[in-house]
């Protein structure tokens, strides 16, 4: 093997991309951890200015993460589930046209659907 040369196999349809995540998944999270982070030290702030003790900042802080980290979560876990989802259905009809495309190369009209799914 040469150095330069990629150790991950060339696979059908978004997944060449090497190991990144896409941009628009990247760009939900980004957002997410800086709305967290904003949260977090306004939160912060605004309790040492308002003079409480600092166990009460930190609760305060901590409830104000979980309010709105939990949404953000679902929200980030459903949009991966959905990416995750459309890929997969993407890559199927891409396998599915390579095959019926080579099926008619070789005189067959179509595979039988258990073909198909034994093959993939």
């Amino acid at each position: 093997m040469t150095p330069g040369k990629s150790m991950t196999p060339s696979l059908i349809g978004l997944t060449n991309r090497a190991t990144r995540l896409p941009l628009l998944v990247d760009i939900c999270l980004t957002i997410s951890q800086i709305v967290m982070l904003v949260v977090a030290v306004i939160t912060a702030v605004l309790s040492i200015i308002a003079g409480v003790d600092a166990l009460t900042v930190v609760l305060r802080t901590a409830a104000a993460i979980l309010c709105v980290g939990l949404p953000l979560y679902v929200l980030n876990y459903l949009f991966g589930r959905f990416y995750v989802k459309a890929t997969l259905e993407e890559m199927e009809k891409t396998i599915q046209e390579m095959k019926t495309s080579s099926d008619s190369v070789d005189g067959r009209e179509s595979a039988e659907p258990e073909e198909l799914e034994m093959q993939a």
